[in-house]
């Protein structure tokens, strides 16, 4: 019975430590200056869309896309190791904190004004970065992709 407690324990303390090695490697991988993708977003989209948004999104016309793509496209948003972050829209910049949850699927990001945005991390790679509002009634993710500081 002692030898079996012991075996769930060190089972137990050996997926804790997986789990804090994961989410150590997600905020390290996370700490980085992030590009939003226009492109990549509308691809995922037309994966994951209703049929009914499919038809709404192929109904827009090409100035449509062009100026939602000049809306969002400009966005960027930089993790710092220190827990701030700087996001930057149209030359305005917005600074935060952010924090990384202890799995490493949610982060939550707090703004001027006390203002929480809680997001869900749908994929995260050293490339590339797939976030949802956790908040939002629209399906969309928002997609950035890696770039360091001053290669634009």
């Amino acid at each position: 019975m002692i030898k079996l407690k012991k075996c769930i324990l060190m089972v137990a303390l050996v997926l804790l430590g997986a789990g804090m090695v994961q989410a150590q490697s997600a905020k390290e991988m996370l700490t980085q200056r992030w590009v939003f993708s226009f492109d990549d977003m509308v691809e995922q989209m037309k994966k994951t869309m209703s049929d009914a948004e499919k038809q709404k999104f192929a109904s827009m016309t090409d100035e449509q896309k062009a100026m939602m793509k000049s809306v969002m496209g400009d966005l960027s948003i930089t993790f710092k190791s220190d827990g701030t972050c700087d996001a930057v829209n149209k030359g305005k910049t917005e600074s935060m904190t952010w924090k990384l949850s202890d799995d490493g699927k949610t982060l939550t990001t707090t703004a001027k004004g006390d203002k929480v945005t809680t997001l869900n991390i749908i994929s995260l790679s050293s490339e590339k970065l797939i976030l949802k509002d956790e908040g939002s009634s629209q399906s969309m993710a928002m997609i950035f992709v890696s770039k360091p500081k001053g290669d634009d």
